[in-house]
Parts: C-alpha cells; structure tokens; sequence
C-alpha cells in the first residue's frame, strides 16, 4: 500500500506544479511582452511627434523666408526700383519706397529672424530691415566676407526661375544659417534681386524638442547644410545613407519647401525598463511561492486519499487516480439520484400545495412561509384553457400536455417581467398562472399578444381569463374563482383574454339596435389617438381627454368605432409602421418601432397578428417592389 500512496503523492505534486509553473510563466511571459510592446510603442509615437514638431518649427522659417522673397520680387516698388531708368521718380526716392515696403512685410511675418536684407548688387547698396547701407556694413551684419559673397552669387544660374541656398556662418552668438533666395523680375531679367534672411540656431531650430539624446538636421538637394542637437556631422550622413547604428534609431521628414528635407535622430532607450525588471521579479517571486504552496497542498491533499486506501481494506492494485475516479462517480451517481428525488418530491409538493390554495382548502403554516414569497403588490390568478376542435378529442393526453408547454414559451416574457409567477397544472387542458402585478390593463395587453403570436405561429388556441386582484397570496382562490366563472362565461363571445374589468356583451346587447351618436365623439376619439399612438396611452387616457369614464368609454368606443381600444390602437401602430417602410424599406426595426410607440418585440407582433409575417420580411417584400 505504500508504494501505491508514494506513487498517488508524486504525480499529483507534478501534475500541480507542471500547470502551476506554465499558467505563471504564461502570465509573466506576457505581461514582459506587453510591457516591451508598449515601451515599443510610446517610443516610436514620440519619435514621430518630435519630428513632426521639429519638421513644422524648420518648415516655417524656410517657407517664411521663400513667402518674403516671392512677395519683394512680385511688388511695384521692386519693379521700379530696378527699371529706375524708365521712371519719373529719381532712384533714391524708388529705393525708399522698396525700404518701406520691405520693412513692412517683415514685420507682418511673426517669425523671428536674425537679419533681413535684399540688394540687387549693381550698386554698393543694401537694403535691411534697420536702413539701407553699402554692402560693407551688410557683410558685417551677416558675418560674410566679400569673397564668400562672390562665390555664392557666381554659384546662382542666370535663369528666369528662383533658386535657393543655405550657408553656415559663425556668428558672435554662435552658428548661424543664411538662407538666400535668388529672385529674377520679369521687368528686369538681367538684374534679379537677392533676398538674405539670417536666423540664429536658436530660432532655426525648436531647441524644446531637442535634448542631449536627440538630433535633427537639415538637407538641400540631399546635401548636409545645417543640423543641431548631440550627433556629429558623420554620424548624421552616416544615418542618411541608411547604415544602421548602434542604439540609434533615425526618422525622415518631407519639407513643404522644393529641395529641402530633414531628418531627425534619437538614441534608442532600452526596452529592459525598471518595469520589466519589477515584473521579473514578482513573477519569479510568485512562482517561487506557488511552488512551495503547491507542495504543502500536495501533502495535505494526499492524506486524505492514503486513508481511503486504507479504510477500504481491497487488495487494490492498480492506480490511484482510477480509484479515486470510480469512488466519486459511484458517489455522484448517489447523490444525483438523491437529489432527483428530493426535487419531484418538492415539486409534487408544491403543485399539490397550490392546488390546495386556489381550491381553498386549508394548507400547513410551514408550506406558507416556504412557497409564498413576500411581496407588497396585488396578486391575480389567469385562468388558460386550450379551445379543442373536433378533431382534438381524438389526441392523448400527453398531446394536450405537449400544447401547454408550448404555450409557456410565449409566456415566458410575461413571466419574467413579474417578481413572483407561478404555472400551476390544473388538468390536461387547462392552468392556472399566479402573478404579482398592479397593471392588469398592461397584463392583458400582453397576454393577448402573446396568445395571439402562439395561434399564428404554432395554431395554439388557448383562451385566459383574468381574475379579480387580491391583496394576499392566501386570498388567491377567489381571484381563481372569478376567472374560471369568467372564462366560462365569456369564451362563447369569441375573445382571446377576458379581463374583470371589462362587461361581457349578452346576446341581448349584440342584438340591440345601436343608438344614433354624435359624430364628433368618433372624431375626437380617432383623431386622439392618431395624435398620440407614438406615445403610451391607455383607455384612461382617453377617458381624462372626453371628461368620460373608463368604462363608459370602453363600450362607446366598442359601438362607435367598431373595434375595442387596444385593437384598433394596435392596428394604428401597424398601419404606421407598414407606411414608415414603404417609404424607406433599410430602417432599423427598432427606430420604426420607436416612431410608432413601441418596441421591436410588440412590433413582430403586430406585424403578425395584422399582417401574418415578420418586420424583416415584409421589409423584403417592399425592397422587392421597389426594385421592380
């Protein structure tokens, strides 16, 4: 027996760690991983933020010094100051108005920038945003030397089309770039204008963004003329050509200027945050103590089992695990049977409990407290009987029991919607259904809603009456008393749910001459309810708006209109929905449901019961039609 019991206690100490140790594992392995994904991925949003911003800061001093030189070079006072020749104005008076004018778009411009200047250099002149001077005073400004300034006049093409260039200078407060812009006037092809706008790197560069882990740098027709932040010049070019570096990670970004482009670099942080490491930790933590959690589990579940082995005195020779497992089916199988028992003996003893109750014969306090629940609401009793043809009399009863609990289905909305409900089995064709309710109006609209959907879908013909309310479960036989004289009473006139509250015609009131009303009341009531039927209304709404009563108006509206309340409600609430489709078949269900003041669920009753089909397929049928 030993050897049995060490054999039990190991493989359930592997089985348990085995799942233990791979749901934990599992668990850290994929928390490690959604950390990394979302370091990941917070890192390469901020990549592509910095850029962005970066990319708009530089774009805007490019495209504002582009903007400048193209408004200089369109203006009236550049064109006569370089055809001064063919004016009547004297030259000096042309170059103050372009000095005036110049100063003004700069200053309208709200970007910042170092120095502004435009000359034609035909002449020693100069025009800044400060005055004009000769070019020795504006190569100083822009820190320059006359050579460096030949060359890059010489470096422009003698073509009627702007062109642009970027120098590096160092100035007093540190690099500085120039961007020039060369500018031909359509009046003066052979002299175009030199538009110079100098910005520190400061201004140049949005010096926020830019850390001591990041770079950003400029490029003119795929050639390095301006870049800031921690990366040299070799690094940068070297991120360009696409060599990958180490821990380094390079982002591109289009200019909105013709030739210029950027590109933005970063060092790489490690994926292997703190956060990884904490959750390294606790799973190796947690694995740890499931593991000896386990263990001490393992020995404290293996007792129990060495001593069944024991107490069973067998010469058991085979695995513990297909003894244990025939021991607890055996016990299953023990207590299912147990508790199939114990419950048809309670559900004997509850139907007998209420058949007791609705015949009113005295029940046992202990049955009280057991099956009547506590409630501060009314309680009423229907009555349901199936309407046997002819050809029913032929079925068995256990048919008739088939028809009862397909009615139930119908039923199960009206159940569910109630805090207490009851079936009761009165015979093969008839029962009883207790309900704890206040609204018997609504009660009987949707039980005739209910019967009438089972008649049409499963030719289930079932009659309900309901009973008078009673304020205790315990009083629930009189209520029972009046539907069953009701449903005896009133099945003959044809209607699917007899409520208390309404009369029952006699056939002597069928045949008696209808009296001659004001046609204004039938107005009134039609027109009330057309104006309403999307709202929820009720006879007694009806009632307060003719200054009538209740049930004065119920039967005036039977012998007026022809059809009681809630039909030809119910039908105005079709005829509405069916006009609703015809004019768009593709509307939900529900929005149609909810213009003719109700729901889906009363909707494909009434699309049943007046119409003999679905919403969704009478949609069909009207997309259908139109089509053709």
């Amino acid at each position: 027996m030993r050897r049995y019991i060490v054999r039990y206690y190991k493989k359930m100490l592997v089985v348990l760690l085995s799942v233990t140790t791979v749901f934990v594992l599992s668990i850290m392995i994929m928390f490690l991983v959604i950390n990394t994904r979302t370091n990941r991925t917070i890192f390469d949003e901020q990549i592509q933020t910095n850029s962005r911003q970066l990319g708009e800061h530089t774009d805007t001093r490019l495209e504002s010094s582009v903007q400048l030189a193209r408004l200089v070079a369109i203006s009236d006072h550049t064109i006569r100051y370089m055809t001064h020749g063919e004016q009547q104005q004297p030259l000096h008076f042309n170059r103050l108005q372009l000095f005036n004018y110049f100063r003004t778009v700069n200053i309208i411009s709200p970007v910042v920038k170092n120095a502004v200047a435009i000359s034609t250099f035909r002449d020693e002149y100069v025009i800044r945003v400060d005055g004009v001077g000769f070019t020795p005073t504006f190569l100083n400004q822009f820190n320059l030397t006359q050579a460096r300034l030949d060359t890059l006049l010489d470096s422009f093409e003698r073509a009627f089309h702007s062109q642009t260039a970027f120098i590096a200078v160092d100035g007093n407060e540190g690099r500085e770039y120039i961007i020039v812009r060369y500018e031909p006037i359509p009046m003066a092809f052979n002299n175009p204008i030199y538009v110079f706008v100098s910005y520190t790197e400061n201004q140049f560069f949005s010096q926020d963004i830019l850390r001591n882990t990041s770079g950003f740098a400029v490029f003119l027709r795929d050639e390095l003329v301006a870049y800031s932040g921690c990366f040299s010049k070799e690094a940068i070019l070297e991120a360009d050509t696409g060599q990958s570096l180490p821990r380094i990670t390079s982002y591109s970004v289009q200019s909105t200027v013709p030739g210029f482009r950027f590109l933005y670099l970063t060092e790489t942080p490690s994926m292997i945050t703190s956060t990884f490491w904490g959750i390294l930790f606790l799973g190796v933590f947690t694995l740890a103590g499931v593991i000896l959690l386990m263990i001490q589990l393992t020995k404290r579940m293996h007792l129990p089992i060495r001593e069944l082995l024991e107490i069973s005195g067998s010469n058991y020779a085979g695995d513990e695990f297909d003894y244990i497992k025939n021991a607890m089916l055996s016990i299953h199988q023990s207590m299912e049977s147990m508790s199939d028992e114990i419950s048809r003996n309670n559900e004997w003893a509850e139907r007998m409990f209420f058949l007791d109750l609705l015949s009113n014969k005295p029940v046992g306090h202990t049955n009280m407290e057991k099956f009547i629940p506590k409630n501060n609401k009314s309680y009423v009793a229907i009555v349901l009987k199936h309407n046997k043809s002819d050809d029913d009399f032929d079925l068995p009863q256990n048919m008739m029991y088939l028809f009862q609990q397909k009615i139930e289905q119908y039923l199960a909305p009206i159940i569910n919607t109630h805090p207490f409900s009851k079936n009761v089995d009165i015979s093969f064709d008839m029962r009883a259904l207790l309900l704890a309710t206040e609204d018997i109006n609504g009660l009987a609209g949707q039980l005739e809603d209910a019967l009438l959907l089972a008649e049409s879908e499963h030719k289930l013909d079932f009659t309900a009456a309901i009973g008078t309310p009673v304020t205790s479960l315990t009083e629930i036989s009189a209520s029972y008393m009046k539907a069953q004289k009701r449903l005896r009473d009133g099945s003959k006139h044809g209607a699917k749910v007899i409520c208390m509250d309404e009369p029952i015609p006699s056939k002597q009131d069928a045949e008696k001459p209808k009296k001659k009303l004001d046609p204004a009341i039938k107005e009134k009531m039609i027109q009330f309810i057309k104006e309403n039927y999307v709202k929820d209304i009720s006879l007694l709404d009806l009632a307060d708006h003719l200054n009538l009563t209740k049930n004065y108006v119920s039967m005036l509206f039977k012998d007026v209109v022809g059809n009681n309340f809630k039909d030809y409600l119910n039908q105005t609430r079709y005829e509405k929905a069916c006009e609703l489709l015809q004019e768009n078949p593709n509307r939900k269900l529900k929005d149609v449901a909810e213009q003719v003041g109700c729901n889906k669920d009363i909707l494909a009753r009434l699309f049943v019961r007046y119409g003999g089909m679905l919403p969704s397929n009478y949609q069909k049928s009207v997309e259908k039609e139109s089509k053709q």
